[in-house]
């Protein structure tokens, strides 16, 4: 009966019953998502075995200055540390690649990864069909296991496969087994690539030569370990520094350049590793989520009351038919918990759909997206602060209607006994709500501001017209006859007629690159700047700028010439860009032939992340499965096209990628468009929520002293005047709430990454925004009592 009441109570007041219901409803379905991302992300342990165990085991170098220089492994360093495993108790290697699988008819690019057979049995992979590796012999046999999403793909999901052959280049491999649809990756390399076939650890990309390089490093290699139950990261870190760093020293010994250098062993937890830099992200969601609740709960508190205020006569009544003040508590309790479980379900079923839709999104910015799901503690938790929330609200609302006050209004013996608000309250919840704001507001136009320059930044690179080509070579040719193979390739495609120039350079875009270990022949000073390899063609075809010298030239790149170019950023390491020319740099002090003469000085590339590359070194060299192809405008390339053309001229040839290169750039920047739309929206949530929040508690205000503005104005004050007082009155509050918000904001800007002027610019407008959304609907109560006559005011009349 209570509830059947109940319901038809809140219906009759839709308008305070919607304005509460959707404030809700934001909130918590901001709230909801939030929590999860917390929870799944930072608290809940990863879906392997002794989680809690498994470290990345990291390779870094450090200078003879004791300065911090690459982390990389290289090839004799991750094996000796993998054979000895000395204060591990499990040891996996990963190696992740791209390849053609030819053995399909489409020949379509493949994530690998090449890794030992630990790698199952750490990660406890769970197999549909066959099995996993799990023997030490498993690592050499060339044996491979697919994924359930490759197997459905590209065979068709037949239950025979295991057994069958398929081939990756020059290289042939036995399936013995397909992963369990429901197996979650750790993929080191990127957290929402999905690896399409694992492949035996000693069949990995790392070149025969370069395996015995102890002076190189390749980032492709990576090593994942499990610690033993007594030891902690600390000290299995140390113990395994001093261990390997001997090792490292006595191999390097006689190379000059490492002359004082030393190595240390960092071990990681795998879960801050595949969290990454998303760890802040997810704080940043959850302190937003926690700031727009609280707004809300200062909106709904103020609502409440006004909504008290309107049910005056309603409540006096009851209390003449003899009702109790549990009565009414009961009464007022049941109300607000139809409100308060509608609004909750509807947060849920929103957040749910948010999830599992918007996973394709959320991908972009957090690992493990697919294990974020509501799960019965957040539900719970959730569901108990909506119940004390709607008994506080009770509680507070009953406490301005004091029950002896009501039944002397029925009495008679006062008049109109109503809400009692003080104003200090009123400027308390005034001053809250615009400081949370500010604050609020003020992150995310400074989050909007650094990815809207990241994304205008990037798009500087002109881009239009110009695509990537990968291919592959699988005629099995000497390296000489590969070259002359990649030669005809790209001569082939720049005979056509949509075709403008095509450079045999890798795209800037995403590309991994490792720094050079260089040395000033001069004055044997050591520099560790980013390398790449181009042909002449690569600085016309994204229009670098010349600062001094020349580009490389044809006979540059035909002759393998010592020569380079470099960045203004590294001209500037080097004394200037006057002293930087004609400066020779070597990998091999010891050898006068190895010498490269710098012959031009560039300005700094944008980068896809929309900031300036750091010091950067150019090499003249012709590459061979990259082309840049720039093509005459209203044309466009398609692999199959390119496949047709190289079946036709070069059937040896395979075409492994054919992308534009403003896709690539689109991709790459498809998280920075995220978050500033985020926080565009979240920027307007915010402002409604506090103008919903400013209306109501000025309500009540204004309803407090509709009898004395009718005074004022009986005795000749101007409308105005009233309107003057009242944004004087706003003015001493917005700014107290304006000092608040200038506190809390010097305690966030650690938080992010931006320059201080950025930052304060971003608060500017933050607080003016904030400001004169406040001061319109601060006005709006006013502005509705000046339009009524005085004397109905003054009669106490309906408004």
């Amino acid at each position: 009966m209570m509830i059947m009441h109940a319901f038809s109570q809140v219906l009759t007041t839709p308008r305070y019953t919607f304005s509460v219901m959707m404030s809700m409803v934001i909130a918590l379905t901001t709230l909801f998502i939030a929590v999860t991302l917390t929870y799944s992300l930072l608290f809940s342990p990863l879906p392997y075995p002794n989680s809690d165990r498994l470290v990345k085991v990291e390779f870094a170098q450090y200078d003879e200055n004791d300065q911090f220089n690459v982390e990389a492994f290289n090839y004799p360093s991750l094996m000796a540390l993998y054979q000895q495993r000395r204060h591990l108790e499990e040891v996996a290697l990963v190696h992740y690649a791209e390849q053609l699988l030819l053995s399909h008819v489409d020949s379509p690019k493949v994530n690998t990864a090449f890794v030992t057979h630990e790698w199952f049995s750490m990660f406890d992979i769970p197999m549909h069909l066959g099995r996993g590796f799990t023997h030490q012999s498993d690592n050499t046999l060339p044996v491979a296991v697919m994924s359930f999403e490759h197997w459905q793909k590209y065979s068709e999901q037949d239950p025979q496969i295991v057994g069958k052959t398929i081939s990756f280049g020059k290289a042939s491999f036995q399936v013995i087994g397909v992963t369990a649809a429901h197996f979650n990756e750790a993929n080191l390399a990127q957290f929402n690539q999905k690896t399409g076939v694992w492949l035996a650890w000693d069949h990995n990309l790392t070149t025969h030569r370069a395996r015995s390089f102890w002076w190189n490093r390749y980032s492709n290699n990576l090593m994942v370990a499990r610690l033993p139950e007594s030891e902690t990261i600390e000290t299995v870190s140390l113990n395994l520094s001093q261990e390997m760093n001997s090792v490292w020293q006595t191999n390097v010994k006689g190379e000059t350049y490492f002359d004082g250098w030393h190595i240390k062993i960092w071990l990681t937890p795998l879960k801050a590793v595949l969290l990454g830099s998303s760890r802040s992200l997810v704080l940043g969601v959850l302190a937003g989520a926690i700031g727009l609740l609280l707004m809300v709960l200062f909106n709904v508190c103020n609502l409440y009351i006004a909504m008290l205020a309107t049910r005056r006569h309603q409540l006096v009544l009851r209390v003449a038919l003899g009702a109790k003040k549990k009565q009414l508590y009961a009464q007022l309790w049941c109300e607000g918990l139809l409100i308060m479980f509608t609004a909750t379900a509807l947060a849920m079923i929103i957040a749910h759909l948010s999830l599992l839709y918007g996973a394709p999104w959320l991908a972009t910015l957090f690992p493990h997206v697919s294990l974020l799901t509501l799960s019965w503690p957040i539900v719970v938790m959730i569901l108990a602060s909506v119940l004390l929330l709607n008994s506080v609200l009770v509680s507070v609302g009953l406490s301005r209607f004091p029950y002896q006050g009501l039944a002397q209004a029925m009495a008679g013996a006062t008049k109109g006994v109503g809400v009692q608000v003080s104003a200090q309250q009123i400027n308390i919840s005034v001053v809250s709500q615009l400081a949370i704001a500010m604050m609020i507001v003020s992150c995310l136009l400074t989050v909007a501001w650094q990815q809207w320059q990241q994304i205008e930044l990037a798009h500087t690179l002109p881009l239009k017209d110009k695509f990537i080509v990968q291919l592959s070579d699988t005629t099995g040719s000497g390296e000489a006859a590969q070259q002359a193979a990649y030669t005809h390739a790209a001569n082939v495609l720049e005979a056509l007629p949509m075709v403008e120039q095509v450079s045999r350079s890798n795209s800037p875009l995403g590309e991994q690159l490792i720094t050079w270990d260089l040395t000033l022949v001069d004055t044997l000073k050591k520099v560790t700047p980013l390398g790449k390899v181009v042909d002449y063609r690569y600085a016309t075809f994204f229009s670098q700028t010349l600062l001094a010298g020349r580009f490389f030239d044809v006979t540059d790149v035909q002759n393998n010439a010592n020569v380079l170019m470099i960045s203004e950023s590294l001209a500037k390491q080097l004394g200037g860009i006057d002293q930087a020319l004609s400066t020779r740099l070597s990998f091999n002090i010891d050898d006068p032939d190895a010498a490269m003469q710098i012959i031009g000085v560039v300005a700094d590339q944008v980068s896809v992340n929309g900031s300036r590359t750091p010091s950067f070194v150019y090499r003249a060299t012709q590459g061979r499965h990259y082309l840049l192809v720039h093509l005459v405008p209203g044309h466009s390339l398609s692999k199959v096209k390119m496949e047709q053309l190289f079946e036709q001229h070069q059937p040896g040839m395979k075409v492994f990628r054919v992308q534009s290169l403003e896709s690539q750039r689109s991709a790459l920047l498809l998280a920075n468009k995220l978050l500033l739309w985020v926080s565009i929206c979240i920027t307007i949530v915010t402002l409604v929520l506090a103008a919903v929040g400013l209306f109501g508690v000025m309500s009540i205000r204004q309803s407090a002293q509709r009898q004395t503005i009718a005074m004022k104005r009986a005795i000749g004050a101007k409308n105005s005047q009233l309107v003057t007082e009242m944004l004087l009155q706003f003015g001493r509050v917005a700014a107290i709430a304006t000092l608040i918000a200038v506190v809390g904001s010097i305690l966030l800007v650690n938080y992010f990454t931006t320059a201080m002027d950025v930052w304060a610019a971003s608060f500017c407008i933050a607080v003016c925004v904030v400001l004169i959304n406040a001061a319109f609907w601060v006005y709006q109560p006013l502005q509705q009592q000046l339009k009524h006559a005085i004397g109905s005011q003054l009669r106490g009349g309906k408004e």
